[in-house]
């Protein structure tokens, strides 16, 4: 045996492109990018649901105002002008005739309520948020003693106008609240145009029990339920807490796929 070590070669064999890093990086950023469609897509879908079921109830409420107007309304109206036909009847010197002329024109003013209800029912808001946030903190009249600041940060985008329907309802409850309950000398809101809208309600009153904040409000009383109830359909989030000093705080956090109008994709230019 002449040589008793044998031969050796060394070689290497370079990975194929399937077996390489860069091969790898391409996967995972498929992956990843799937993953994303896949979310926008669910997420478009789930937000088109619930504009559709927003949209069923505008048509729910306008065939409720329609109800109203053709019936309740216009039978109390016709009564009262019966009233006012037997009052008109009645000797001016009766006690009786002063106590149903004084009836008459507040059940006027009953009709003339739930004709603004109605007409609030068959209306949807569109429109600036910031704006309507202002003509609502001016309808309640919080008086010269109270302090109003309203701020708004990010690019403002125009809302989907069933969404914008719940929103303003939902602030115009936590404004009669603070309104209301509060004996609040400072009033504050804030508005974020992120990737989710957010609204902030703050003051310095009295402030809410931390048990009935966290219970979603006193038993038969239903303004924050239905504040609750209404986050809950935009698939947003509603906080109403008690701040650490004085006051309360509402925060409202709707996401922006729900909130924002889709945007348009723009034209190709020449």
């Amino acid at each position: 045996m002449w040589n008793s070590k044998g031969a050796t070669l060394a070689f290497e064999i370079e990975p194929t492109f399937v077996q390489s890093w860069p091969f790898k990086l391409i996967c995972a950023a498929a992956l990843l990018a799937l993953m994303w469609l896949a979310y926008s897509f669910r997420l478009r879908t789930l937000a088109d649901r619930i504009r559709m079921r927003m949209a069923e109830r505008a048509e729910e409420r306008e065939r409720i105002a329609r109800e109203l107007h053709d019936t309740l309304l216009q039978s109390v109206q016709s009564l009262t002008l019966r009233f006012q036909l037997a009052a008109d009847d009645l000797p001016e010197e009766m006690p009786v005739r002063a106590s149903l002329i004084t009836a008459i024109d507040i059940a006027d003013k009953v009709i003339a309520e739930g004709r603004d209800r109605v007409r609030e029912l068959r209306t949807q808001q569109d429109g600036d948020l910031q704006q309507i946030l202002c003509d609502l903190i001016a309808r309640i009249e919080f008086g010269s003693a109270v302090t109003v600041a309203i701020t708004s940060d990010g690019e403002a985008r125009s809302l989907d106008p069933a969404a914008l329907d719940e929103i303003i309802r939902i602030a115009g409850e936590a404004l009669f609240n603070i309104h209301r309950h509060a004996h609040a000398t400072q009033v504050a809101v804030a508005l974020h145009h992120g990737a989710n809208l957010q609204i902030r309600f703050a003051d310095n009153g009295l402030g809410i029990d931390a048990e009935v904040a966290r219970a979603g409000g006193k038993a038969g009383h239903y303004g924050l339920l239905g504040m609750s109830e209404r986050a809950r359909r935009l698939r947003g989030r509603l906080v109403i807490r008690p701040q650490p000093d004085r006051g309360t705080e509402v925060v409202l956090t709707v996401p922006g796929a729900i909130a924002y109008k889709p945007r348009t994709p723009r034209p190709w230019s020449s």
